[in-house]
């Protein structure tokens, strides 16, 4: 009876923050080539101590574990939108310099005055 009133007086337990770590570390491995892949192993890490701290009773560990997972979760997560703004700039300069003269710039040697040639003249 003492260990049911206990298990009643416990505190919620934390959200693992699972999914953003596992979220963050699979879109990192697609958007930037692994950059953020050791953050988000480390969130995982974190974020799978959480259920087992809990059960045994460690409420403090527990609540540290979330805290953490979700930090690194984070961190991994900035990094995978950081890349993606850096591909999405780095495709609309591509873009516009795709219509451009050669090397994105005029040649200034060039004068069409001299190559105005009519072989009908």
């Amino acid at each position: 009876m003492e260990e049911y009133i206990q298990r009643q007086n416990q505190p919620r337990m934390p959200s693992s923050q699972l999914v953003l770590a596992i979220l963050s570390t699979v879109l990192g491995l697609f958007c930037c080539c692994g950059l953020n892949l050791p953050f988000g192993i480390v969130a995982i890490v974190f974020a799978s101590q959480v259920n087992g701290k809990y059960s045994a009773g460690d409420f403090p560990g527990a609540l540290s574990a979330a805290r953490q997972a979700k930090t690194w979760g984070w961190i991994s997560m900035g990094l995978v939108i950081m890349s993606l703004v850096v591909y999405i700039v780095y495709f609309l300069f591509a873009l516009y310099y795709a219509g451009a003269e050669p090397y994105g710039l005029e040649d200034p040697f060039y004068d069409p005055s001299q190559y105005e040639y009519d072989p009908y003249d």
